[in-house]
């Protein structure tokens, strides 16, 4: 049997402490036959020394990329940029598999050097259930920083504490204003921190579950004073990822991946307009957006996006605090993957410039891929929004709508109907003026407008990431 090297590598992260293997944990991994060695590093919550003292090897900080080639090169958070090609074997919460922000270099880094990719967030028992996950402490400390959001006593930036320290902060005082919170996922491991965090701060924080988020009452949800936001709210150093993507496509996938449920000429037209998005914190024009179509992962099936017109004016509409910086903000186009091949000839036709030609084309197109009585097309629909604090501090929600047509109905008839009715029912019992208004101006109304539209059949998923 091949000996088992484990190596412990420093985390690049100046703010993480943490570790995933505690010196408890690495003498008992060593008594028991396994080579480990750790990295210095002047961050790490356990001293080094500790570590020696129980069996380790000690190495220099960032010496992992010249371990032995049969070393486990173990740690927590990302990799540094260098070097490009990974050659070992790694563990670690990679964040790669679902499409998130630098996914797709860090796997070419993989690929080119040959190296694995254990990615702990893929870690599972017999039955499916993660086991590398926020556990009790993690819920604890996400409540308690909330809280002490709330009240105004929430000290940026975060530096470490100890329990005591932090409980006697989040306890009551005289003048604390009375407010209530909501855990969503009470019984699971973090749901049982948070609640225990609560009742430390004096709050009896109402407990729902798989049994009370089966029908969720967005409308209770948003009633709550605490939510996610205020976890990063009020930090000069935050930054965030925001991108909306919707598209009409076929349910069954076709080989052009795409069938015109609407003007073919409005299609080629919206593909002709340059797109102006955030980028990397800068705004970006794209003249031809589909030369920056890119790989969008939803629930695990992959799609391909890209921008669509002007997105920058919504950056102010959104509402979201000042103080947070854009990194990407992007509301795009979305369509199946495998689109931008398919679509290739048609591209050529675009570049060319020709407007008779490609009004021609338009109606080659409406004959070639129609959608007819017996196609059945899906609306897609996804919102996310990632928030990274300056002082380590992260929040990510998501919003995600997945329809498919009937025979009664098309799915894109019943996205653009419901909305216009409840639009037309409002104003009628006058709740909303009339005339050009925005639909939604508070979060109370976007809650009340969701779960009109769920009552429709237009129900959106909501999914939170602490």
């Amino acid at each position: 049997m091949t000996e088992l090297h484990l190596w412990l590598r420093h985390e690049v992260r100046p703010t993480e402490r943490r570790t995933p293997i505690v010196p408890s944990d690495a003498r008992r991994l060593v008594e028991s036959g396994v080579t480990l060695t750790v990295e210095e590093s002047p961050q790490r919550i356990f001293p080094v020394e500790e570590y020696e003292a129980a069996g380790c090897r000690i190495a220099p900080a960032g010496s992992w990329v010249s371990a032995p080639e049969a070393a486990v090169v173990t740690g927590l958070k990302e990799l540094p940029d260098q070097p490009g090609e990974l050659t070992h074997r790694h563990i670690y919460f990679g964040h790669a598999y679902k499409g998130q922000p630098g996914a797709g270099a860090l796997l070419r880094r993989f690929a080119a050097g040959g190296g694995t990719l254990l990615d702990l967030e893929y870690l599972v028992d017999d039955d499916g259930r993660r086991l590398a996950a926020f556990g009790f402490w993690a819920g604890y400390l996400g409540a308690a920083l909330a809280v002490l959001q709330h009240r105004g006593r929430l000290a940026t930036p975060l530096t470490p504490t100890s329990k005591e320290e932090l409980d006697e902060i989040l306890r009551p005082v005289a003048g604390d204003e009375e407010f209530t919170a909501l855990v969503i996922g009470a019984l699971g491991r973090s749901g049982r921190g948070a609640r225990v965090a609560f009742l430390t701060a004096g709050i009896e924080a109402t407990p729902w579950d798989l049994a009370e988020t089966r029908d969720l009452d967005r409308g209770a949800l948003l009633a709550h004073d605490v939510s996610a936001r205020e976890a990063v709210d009020g930090d000069t150093g935050a930054s965030y990822r925001l991108t909306s993507y919707c598209g009409g496509v076929p349910a069954v996938p076709n080989d052009f991946r795409y069938r015109f449920s609407w003007a073919p000429a409005g299609v080629l037209g919206a593909l002709r307009a340059p797109a102006r998005y955030i980028q990397d914190g800068a705004e970006t024009v794209a003249e031809r957006p589909w030369e920056v179509t890119r790989r969008h992962v939803v629930d695990d099936e992959a799609f391909e996006v890209y921008p669509n017109r002007d997105s920058v004016p919504f950056v102010e509409q959104y509402g979201l605090p000042d103080a947070w910086k854009p990194q990407t903000f992007v509301r795009g186009t979305l369509r199946l993957e495998g689109w931008l091949r398919a679509w290739d000839g048609v591209f050529e036709e675009l570049k060319a410039g020709d407007d008779t030609r490609i009004a021609a084309l338009a109606g080659e197109l409406a004959a070639a891929y129609p959608t007819t009585d017996a196609d059945r097309d899906r609306v897609v629909l996804a919102v996310s929004l990632d928030v990274r604090g300056d002082a380590g501090r992260s929040w990510s929600g998501s919003y995600l709508l997945d329809l498919v047509g009937d025979e009664e109905e098309s799915a894109m008839a019943r996205c653009v109907s419901r909305p216009l009715a409840l639009g037309v029912r409002h104003i009628l019992d006058g709740s909303l003026p009339a005339g050009l208004n925005r639909a939604a101006e508070t979060a109370a109304r976007s809650a009340q407008w969701l779960r009109e539209l769920a009552l429709e059949g237009v129900e959106f998923t909501l999914r939170v990431d602490e």
